[in-house]
């Protein structure tokens, strides 16, 4: 139970099968107020009369823990959140075998961030003229680094990554761990992101649809749903314990796939019918809350972690004073590196 719409949901209808019989939910939270999210989640369990458990997870657990995770994995994971959900579902498996999730609701009715600014990001091309792009790339290079979960200056430089590629570009670049320029650096060789994405750009121009909110559903769908089910997966079945997701019920799938757009992203609000469905159901807190995701303080968590060594990193081919000069200027705050930083790590933990 995240305290979000779609675990919130999973947890009313759960109540109302159960029938009296009080519904078991679990949480894990961080001490950061900006990534934690265990006050929404126990406004929910107390409106369900669930049997609520909580804990922590914090710098020991990321190294202590994580390097266990990345030893029992198949391939390297590069989510911060593989931490987190793993440590849920330990306290689950504590109770139950088989627990149920809200995965699928943002990948089914546009919950995402991205998909807001879909709109702006269109406009921008259109109108924006070179000097005003070079001044917003100028902007975002000079803010302060904030640590915060999901601050402004990071999406500022998240959308304006993907923003001077074409739209078939959005959706991947600005998701990427690690962006084209870091990739060439930290490789040694040149990648352009029409070969990067070549897939991604496919399915772009075969969707039969030509709004941008059907395009970006089919990514999700079929790109980042992908990636998020097998971590939930990984992370879960190492300590035995089964997730199960509602929202990728097919009897719904196929009923959301046929539903507008515009009834899911509204007037730029995301999950719209949704929310509509939920009204008379969820906390109104629950309702209005913005998407927050399953954030890690790695920002912070880097100054403790254990550094990747050279000798594993240069049996990678990858650079490895290259990205110590990015793990300097993250640490002193003079550049963003945090998804190709923890991206290194997980492969680090992941060689013997």
């Amino acid at each position: 139970l995240s305290g979000g719409i779609d675990s919130a949901a999973v947890v009313a209808f759960s109540s109302e099968i159960l029938n009296g019989r009080n519904a078991q939910t679990f949480t894990v939270g961080f001490e950061d107020e900006t990534f934690d999210e265990r006050k929404f989640a126990n406004l929910v369990a107390k409106t369900f009369g669930t049997k609520h458990q909580t804990r922590i997870v914090g710098l020991d657990d990321a190294r202590t823990t994580l390097p266990e995770i990345y030893r029992r994995l198949d391939e390297p994971i590069a989510d911060g959140s593989l931490l987190p959900m793993h440590m849920v579902s330990r306290l689950a498996s504590e109770r139950v075998t088989v627990a149920l999730s809200g995965d699928g609701g943002d990948e089914l009715f546009a919950g995402y961030d991205p998909f807001t600014a879909l709109r702006l990001a269109k406009i921008y091309q259109q109108i924006a003229p070179e000097f005003l792009r070079g001044t917003l790339q100028y902007i975002s290079r000079a803010l302060p680094l904030s640590e915060q979960n999901m601050s402004f200056d990071f999406k500022l430089r998240r959308a304006l990554r993907g923003t001077n590629h074409g739209p078939g570009l959005w959706n991947p670049l600005w998701l990427a761990p690690a962006s084209v320029e870091e990739i060439k650096n930290v490789t040694g060789m040149r990648h352009e992101p029409e070969n990067l994405y070549q897939d991604v750009i496919a399915l772009w121009h075969e969707c039969e649809s030509e709004n941008l909110v059907d395009r970006s559903l089919e990514f999700y769908a079929n790109y980042y749903l992908e990636g998020v089910l097998t971590k939930v997966d990984r992370a879960s079945m190492l300590c035995g314990l089964e997730v199960r997701s509602p929202f990728l019920d097919v009897d719904l799938v196929e009923f959301a796939l046929r539903l507008p757009p515009s009834v899911k992203l509204h007037l730029g609000t995301g999950k719209w019918l949704l929310k509509k469905a939920l009204s008379e159901l969820l906390p109104r807190e629950i309702l209005r809350r913005p998407k927050k995701g399953f954030g890690v303080p790695t920002v912070k968590w880097f100054r403790d972690l254990p550094v990747p060594t050279r000798v594993k990193t240069e049996r990678l081919g990858l650079n490895w004073d290259v990205l110590m000069e990015y793990r300097q200027r993250q640490l002193r705050g003079k550049s963003d590196h945090r998804g190709v930083l923890w991206a290194w790590s997980a492969l680090d933990m992941s060689l013997t």
